[in-house]
């Protein structure tokens, strides 16, 4: 049974390698901006009681406009604008969430706007009972180290290498003390969670969870819109 869970949504970046005149968040993606594709991707399960989406600053008047386009009534989400890191964008979303502290948080990454819902259902069912994991892929590729030169040095051993992607998710006491502790700065929230000792299990999607980095990026996640339709 999947525990009660709340999202942070992460959409305060700049997006400066997508070459648009606007942010990330506002960019259009199948006729809406790829933000609210992100928000009911994450609050898609019916466990999902409320959502803080976290806006860079110059975003917040247009962020209320974005909302007229979340399908999801249901779900209260709070604006909140977002800070100069990741980390203090992330803590200023947990700030907004009136919760117990024993229930789950799903932070999500506002350019991921094609988390599948049966990933989003294997990733909350296993925080549910470990009360901490994440989406996150094996990495394949063959890995080389360079050196100071960019000349080869050595191979990698990927065996044990994973590609972290999101959402992440915590119970919200452990989450919010992990990041709020000292020697937190610089760590992201998984590092900061199992510095702590608590064990932060890895789940494999079994569908595509990309994200939107580049114009590429952007064209693969229209033409992946497309197909579903």
């Amino acid at each position: 049974m999947v525990s009660d869970y709340h999202v942070v949504l992460v959409a305060a970046g700049e997006g400066t390698r997508l070459g648009q005149r606007t942010r990330k968040a506002a960019v259009p993606l199948a006729g809406r901006p790829m933000v609210i594709h992100s928000l009911e991707a994450a609050t898609a399960h019916p466990s999902c009681r409320s959502a803080a989406l976290v806006v860079h600053p110059g975003d917040l008047p247009a962020a209320k406009d974005w909302l007229q386009q979340f399908d999801s009534a249901a779900v209260p989400v709070e604006i909140v604008v977002g800070g100069d890191t990741r980390r203090a964008s992330v803590l200023a979303g947990l700030a907004a969430i009136s919760a117990a502290g024993g229930d789950l948080v799903a932070i999500h990454d506002g350019a991921r706007p094609l988390l599948h819902p049966d990933d989003l259902a294997r990733v909350l069912d296993r925080a549910s009972h470990s009360r901490a994991a994440l989406l996150a892929s094996p990495v394949t590729d063959t890995l080389h180290r360079l050196d100071r030169q960019h000349r080869w040095h050595q191979r990698v051993d990927r065996d044990q290498l994973w590609q972290a992607q999101t959402p992440q998710v915590f119970e919200l006491d452990s989450i919010r003390q992990a990041l709020s502790g000292s020697g937190a700065e610089g760590t992201d929230e998984v590092e900061a969670v199992a510095c702590r000792g608590l064990d932060v299990e890895f789940v494999e999607p079994q569908h595509p969870n990309p994200k939107v980095t580049t114009v590429k990026d952007l064209d693969a996640a229209e033409a992946l819109f497309r197909r579903s339709e």
